[in-house]
């Protein structure tokens, strides 16, 4: 016998405390990636664009599945406005950043950078999520923005 399949989904806005440390964190490996690298204020990014949420997948059980990866991509829509330099992102919990890894933006190839659209992201694993301002390139690792008409 192999393990329990999923049988429930539960996306929950992260807020209060929990969104406040998970912003600090993430500001603090900015820092120390920015003075690491000797990056000016500008440049250390990232910042969150709003609340996180997360999506965890259940078993029969009850218990939470742990690093489900999604044989097709989920879409999501994270916030109803951002504009092109707005990044996907998911809080990798192992190295405590903002990251892009297995996250795509959906956009449309009609408007200006500078114009407001729902920040539409793809994804092929469950986490949390967020719209990121000024992710590292280091965290940017294969990140594409899959564009439409």
């Amino acid at each position: 016998g192999g393990g329990a399949a999923p049988v429930a989904i539960s996306v929950s806005k992260i807020g209060g405390q929990a969104a406040s440390d998970i912003e600090a964190v993430g500001l603090a490996k900015a820092a120390e990636y920015a003075r690491d690298n000797n990056l000016t204020a500008e440049e250390r990014g990232p910042s969150l664009l709003g609340q996180p949420f997360s999506i965890t997948v259940y078993d029969s059980n009850g218990q939470p599945l742990q690093g489900l990866q999604l044989s097709q991509p989920m879409t999501l829509t994270i916030s109803e406005e951002a504009n092109s330099s707005v990044a996907c992102a998911f809080f990798n919990t192992t190295t405590y950043r903002w990251s892009t890894e297995g996250v795509r933006r959906v956009a449309s190839t009609n408007v200006s950078s500078d114009t407001l659209q729902p920040l539409v992201c793809e994804t092929d694993h469950l986490s949390i999520f967020g719209g990121v301002l000024n992710v590292p390139e280091v965290d940017r690792q294969n990140y594409e923005v899959i564009t439409f008409e």
